[in-house]
């Protein structure tokens, strides 16, 4: 039982890949990120040492259990009496209850320190025990160790040969999570800043060679890169957890470690501190970007708090490694809560920074009819985000048509949403946070730590707290409407450097219960909670449309804001939150918001009832997608107006006292 952390990896790893086994939300995101966790903390060999544990204390118990049985024990000591054993039998139950909490403790422990930055590297036991975060792991001018390492390309060396190079030593895998976000989040863009005064040498610890390559090369990171197969230099620095970080001063002494993943802004901020002191030059202001007529700038909100000593609630006060701005926010900081229960959860959720892509006819091998995804059309360039992949990382950061994206999902609201990330000339890279709001998915940009709203692109808190990410056009749809209709168009492959159970929903059963997971807040019950609605966003202007009271006339011509919009609604498409087999969800349909202007005119809409519409002016018909097919007006493309397919508590959430149709 004391084995009970480790032994939780295994039934993480092995079986929640895809949670079906679970059936239950919570259990699995708690599972996944226990998981991940003993596995950045223990590596590949978590599972060993779990099964061994295990077993020291079956034998310990079952040597208990015989000892009692053969030397006898009566009720009161007396062996003759012919009655159970009580007190032995009662020291047993106590000792196997002692144990079973102990194995609580172990995996909390785990979960909860798997990724902090203990600092603790050459500290005796007893320090350890004590060191806060942030402590420096060895004692300043300790030597790096001597001994020869072997690079990829076959050649040797040591650190001895970098002598006069300031040296970042990050331990890494494929097989880590948390490494693999690193790579992306901090190690590339620190190569980009401190290049040419830093070396950086990447140790491959106990990985596939090949899946390591493919992941550097992915990724663009420079490294000198290590192989360390038996473990033996991991050893050496007496590393603890993944990924793990040294830093070398140019004399050769280490003056810091970090245990755990590294933000962009603490990797910088260790650089500068301890390999390059009052050298360091500041970072280059971003030449602006060209003015693009399509994109608004992003606009701030005028209703920021500003605190110089804010009272930060105890679940974020105890986040590890953080360096977010509390004392500037939107919101009351007491609305966000933890979704996922770390130390440090950012990206155990990890998001997808560099996405492949494979055709129609490739991506129909494994994809079914009905399965939804997110449509992303920008100019010739088209792509489908299956739910399957998003649902279990819920946001890819890419670029479409020479153009950054950020594509985001957030399961418990149902709610696709695309941004440009592009603020002030900078590009941001977002990330899971870990925390929710409304049960909302809360991003967070690695280069200020801010935190975003998935819902709305609004910063909430942070650094650039009131800014306000565009929003751009999407829709859900489903796998056979975009392979007929887009035959050129490119779809998310699920080769993703991640192991993940892709097609088993892991949330079964939620879009059919009647409350939502993670919610605190009043919800509104004019409609049941988990009802999907269009939501249409139009400037400043917001507007639900209840399924249930589009899905009868299937199209609804209105006006949102000052714009004239119409809502088609129609297909079969799956509900990827229904079953355990995504492909074989209800059918729950795709509602879709057009502006219904075509030139100067003002179109009005009737359903055919097979996911065709005709308009009244023309009399052209127009498939689901917006397009005409035949008629005066075919060839015409209606443009696509932001919008979302949320649960109906989610909008009503974010949207308080904003109009919804039919009521």
């Amino acid at each position: 039982m004391l084995a009970g952390g480790y032994i939780v990896w295994f039934w993480g790893t092995t079986l929640a890949s895809g949670a079906g086994a679970l059936n239950n939300s919570g259990a699995f995101r708690f599972f996944e990120t226990l998981s991940q966790r003993a596995t950045e903390t223990f590596g590949q060999n978590a599972l060993f040492w779990g099964l061994a544990l295990g077993s020291l204390i079956a034998a310990a118990a079952g040597y208990a259990f015989l000892k009692d049985r053969f030397t006898g024990g009566g009720s009161d000591g007396d062996p003759k009496d012919g009655k159970p054993p009580t007190k032995s039998r009662g020291r047993l139950l106590k000792g196997t209850a002692a144990a079973a909490i102990l194995a609580v403790v172990v995996g909390v422990f785990v979960l909860a320190t798997g990724s902090s930055d203990d600092g603790s590297m050459a500290m005796a036991a007893e320090d350890e025990a004590q060191a806060t975060p942030g402590t420096n792991a060895a004692p300043a001018g300790e030597p790096a160790p001597t001994d020869t390492f072997l690079f990829f390309d076959g050649t040797e060396a040591t650190f001895a040969d970098y002598r006069g190079t300031p040296l970042v030593v990050n331990f890494w895998a494929s097989w880590c999570p948390s490494c693999v976000a690193e790579l992306s989040a901090a190690i590339r863009p620190a190569q980009d800043r401190f290049g040419d005064e830093v070396g950086f040498i990447g140790v491959n610890l106990q990985d596939d060679r090949e899946r390591a390559v493919e992941l550097i090369e992915e990724t663009g990171v420079q490294f000198d890169l290590v192989e360390d197969a038996d473990g033996t230099l991991y050893t050496r620095f007496e590393a603890i957890g993944m990924p793990f970080t040294a830093f070398i001063a140019a004399d050769g002494s280490i003056v810091d470690t970090h245990n755990g993943p590294l933000t962009e802004g603490q990797l910088a901020d260790k650089i500068t501190e301890f390999l390059l002191g009052d050298s360091a030059e500041p970072p280059a202001d971003p030449e602006p970007a060209a003015a693009d007529p399509d994109i608004a700038a992003p606009a701030v909100a005028p209703d920021v708090i500003v605190e110089t000593d804010p009272d930060v609630p105890g679940l974020l006060a105890q986040l590890q490694g953080w360096v977010t701005d509390w004392g500037r926010r939107t919101i009351d900081l007491d609305e966000l809560i933890a979704g996922i229960p770390a130390a440090d959860p950012r990206d155990v959720i990890p998001p997808l920074d560099f996405p492949e892509y494979e055709s129609v006819t490739a991506a129909s091998e494994w994809l079914e009819g009905r399965e939804p995804g997110v449509l992303v059309e920008i100019g010739d360039d088209v792509r489908f985000f299956p739910l399957r992949i998003m649902t279990f990382h819920e946001i890819v950061n890419d670029t479409i048509a020479g153009r950054p994206v950020v594509v985001t999902f957030c399961p418990l609201c149902n709610t696709a949403v695309v941004f440009n990330p592009t603020v002030g000339g900078e590009t941001l890279r977002f990330g899971v946070s870990g925390l929710l709001r409304f049960s909302d998915l809360v991003m967070w940009d690695s280069t200020t730590e801010t935190l975003w709203q998935q819902i709305n692109g609004e910063a909430i808190v942070g650094e650039l707290a009131g800014t306000q990410l565009e929003l751009l056009p999407s829709a859900v749809i489903g796998w056979d409407e975009f392979r007929t209709s887009f035959p050129d168009g490119r779809v998310l492959s699920r080769q993703t450097g991640f192991e993940r159970g892709y097609g088993i929903n892991p949330y079964v059963g939620y879009s059919s219960s009647s409350s939502p997971f993670l919610f605190d807040g009043d919800i509104d019950d004019r409609f049941p909670a988990l009802e999907r609605v269009v939501g249409v966003t139009v400037g400043d202007a917001d507007k639900a449309f209840p399924f249930s009271l589009i899905s009868g006339p299937r199209v609804v011509n209105d006006t949102v804001g000052d714009l004239p919009v119409a809502i088609f609604w129609g297909s079969d498409t799956a509900d990827a939150l229904d079953t355990a087999d995504i492909a074989e969800g209800r059918a729950i349909g795709t509602g879709i918001a057009f502006d219904r202007r075509v030139g100067s005119d003002v179109l009005t809409f009737t359903a055919n009832g097979d996911d065709t519409f005709t308009d009244a002016e023309t009399g052209s018909t127009w498939d689901l997608l917006g397009r005409a097919t035949d008629g005066p007006l075919a060839g015409e493309q209606l443009d696509t107006v932001v919008h979302r397919n949320d649960f109906w508590f989610a909008w009503a959430a974010f949207n308080v006292g904003d109009p919804v149709y039919g009521t």
